[in-house]
């Protein structure tokens, strides 16, 4: 990413995350689903992951990051994101985290 856009607010690592969020952002939002770009999509997705691990520890990788692995998996099966709701996606998310804080 241009640095104009940032300056040097963001640290080096931060930067490595935004400008592949944006990219996978900027692939899943798509209204044709091409499987080269899902690939990509879904490689940088891993890589994200690792880098939040690698450089902030493994509590920081939280259930949203992990499920967000399951994404081009959706996108492969139902086609765009636009074209399926996405509540079950979203549901799951609630009723996980209250078992684990019920569980606390």
């Amino acid at each position: 990413m241009p640095e104009y856009l940032f300056g040097t607010t963001l640290l080096d690592v931060d930067r490595k995350i935004l400008t592949r969020f944006v990219r996978i952002c900027s692939i899943l939002v798509g209204r044709i689903v091409q499987s080269n770009l899902m690939d990509e999509a879904h490689q940088k997705l891993v890589e994200i992951v690792k880098i939040i691990e690698q450089n902030y520890g493994r509590d920081m990788i939280t259930l949203n990051l992990h499920l967000s692995l399951h994404l081009c998996e959706c996108v492969k099966d139902f086609g765009p994101l636009y074209a399926f709701w996405y509540f079950l996606f979203e549901r799951m998310n609630g009723v996980l985290g209250k078992m684990i804080f019920k569980n606390i």
